[in-house]
């Protein structure tokens, strides 16, 4: 195989989605800030091979799945982007505006996010409040075990709730207290059955008040568990959502969960606010330049 193209980035799109061709459009656009050059591709136009050491793209549609597995498999630097952690909707915009968030040769952040210790300024600017962690007498009694969509499921190569019915009956082992099971906010085109055993969350009741009764949220990689951090709950993490850099990752640890304290939690926030970007940071060269300056590219 001819060597690859070293100047040049493929960023791919789907025609089916707004939202990953308003994207791809705006990373292309950056790219020239840091001197490389960038090809706009249709996934549809993917053969399973491609002319350059970098590709980005975001979501995992049509083809796009299949060309994130063979460039990890061909040794392939890529960006993979996603929706942010917070602030996913920014008033005034449209909707697929607002942060995404970026992950180098993973589906999510964890192999690079900690590698430097960045600043609290992307973090603070975002206005959320970090809470105190709650006490053990205050905080709610059941177990919350957190859905994946169907899509996400299936790129696990999971069934739909496969993991979530698993999840809820190892953890019969090692605790008594309830289970509460709610699924992804529109996974699939109709609420999912409940898990039998659990108390079903319907997709109504605001994240807040459903955290409000928990005790600590269980989940294999879902964004819940930086929520329940940043409102001073504990987590277990068992894959590789970012949250496991300072949770725990095993069951067994439900009725003692591990609660990091606050200047960790500041310093994760503020390390994880250095991975989501907005459209206009894409395009405007400040996205590629901080990977660029951190030796990521």
């Amino acid at each position: 195989m001819a060597a690859r193209d070293a100047g040049l980035i493929e960023v791919w799109y789907s025609e089916r989605s707004t939202r990953s061709k308003r994207l791809a459009e705006r990373l292309a656009f950056g790219v020239k800030t840091i001197g490389r050059r960038a090809a706009l591709y249709d996934e549809r136009e993917y053969r399973g091979s491609g002319w350059s050491q970098m590709v980005v793209f975001y979501g995992l549609h049509g083809n796009l799945l299949k060309l994130y597995d063979d460039a990890i498999a061909q040794g392939r630097t890529v960006l993979f982007v996603d929706l942010g952690y917070w602030r996913r909707e920014l008033p005034g915009y449209q909707r697929w505006y607002g942060y995404h968030r970026v992950s180098l040769n993973s589906r999510h952040p964890n192999p690079y996010f900690q590698a430097h210790r960045h600043p609290s300024d992307r973090f603070q600017a975002l206005d959320l409040e970090v809470r105190y962690a709650v006490p053990y007498d205050e905080r709610g009694d059941a177990v919350l075990v957190v859905g994946m969509s169907e899509k996400a499921a299936e790129v696990n190569g999971l069934a739909f709730q496969e993991y979530e019915t698993r999840t809820a009956e190892a953890l019969r082992k090692y605790t008594r207290r309830p289970i509460m099971y709610r699924p992804k906010p529109g996974a699939g085109r109709k609420p999912p059955p409940g898990i039998p055993g659990t108390i079903y969350v319907p997709k109504e009741e605001p994240l807040n008040a459903t955290l409000a009764k928990t005790w600590c949220v269980v989940t294999r990689h879902s964004n819940v568990s930086v929520d329940a951090l940043l409102r001073g709950l504990p987590a277990i993490v068992t894959d590789e959502g970012a949250a496991r850099e300072i949770c725990h990752s095993s069951l067994t640890m439900v009725d003692g969960p591990y609660m990091p304290d606050e200047q960790q939690r500041r310093q994760f926030f503020a390390d994880l606010a250095y991975t989501q970007w907005t459209p206009d940071e894409f395009a405007d060269g400040t996205f590629w330049r901080h990977m660029a300056e951190e030796g990521w590219i």
